[in-house]
């Protein structure tokens, strides 16, 4: 089972196969510099910690860390060839940071997973909203006289609505006009100042 008592455990092994290496080669305090950026990523994605970092945060973690077993892999196969050690030593670690390989793969697709189905909720519920058209306040008020002026003219053009509003801006609205055009509830025939607008679903 991965956790945070197995990524401690991994990580010393690794330092007990490197405490073979010549004292001062190179090679050892590298593969020991990147398993520790790789313990303590490991105990931060799969942290239980309610305060722990975000899920988002969470899948850049979880990507750094594939990008590093990735690298750690490639020393492992330097150090192979120099035949400090048993290469059994590098097959038996290659084989614990492959599971957690693995583990990381298998939880970053739960976080997009979740990830997808949160965005399609919200596009959902955005979708809902913007379907529900519901006149309230001024200018929905203001909506549901333009819409009745051009039920009740067949089609109608903004400078018919400037007679309804004398108070209003020509550009408001216009502004208005393609509102309700892009709300789906009006249709556009013609365009700039001879543009005629009918309500949809009527010739």
């Amino acid at each position: 089972m991965v956790n945070e008592d197995y990524f401690i455990k991994l990580t010393l092994s690794l330092y007990k196969v490197t405490d073979l290496f010549p004292e001062e080669e190179p090679l050892r305090f590298l593969i020991r510099k990147k398993a520790n950026e790789i313990l303590s990523s490991l105990i931060l994605i799969f942290s239980d910690n309610p305060i722990s970092v975000k899920r988002e945060k969470k899948i850049i973690l979880s990507q750094e860390v594939l990008e590093d077993i990735k690298v750690l892999r490639g020393f492992f196969e330097i150090a192979k060839k120099q035949n400090w050690v048993s290469e059994l030593n590098f097959l038996v670690l290659r084989r614990e940071y492959d599971k957690i390989d693995k583990a990381i793969t298998c939880n970053t697709e739960s976080y997009e997973a979740v990830r997808e189905e949160k965005r399609n909720d919200s596009k959902i519920r955005d979708d809902k909203a913007s379907n529900s058209f519901q006149f309230n306040g001024l200018r929905e008020r203001r909506f549901k006289k333009i819409l009745e002026l051009v039920q009740t003219k067949g089609s109608a053009q903004v400078k018919d609505a400037e007679t309804l509003f004398p108070e209003i801006s020509k550009r408001t609205l216009r502004r208005d006009f393609e509102y309700l055009l892009n709300k789906g509830l009006l249709k556009r025939e013609g365009n700039g100042n001879m543009a005629a607008y009918r309500l949809v679903g009527h010739p």
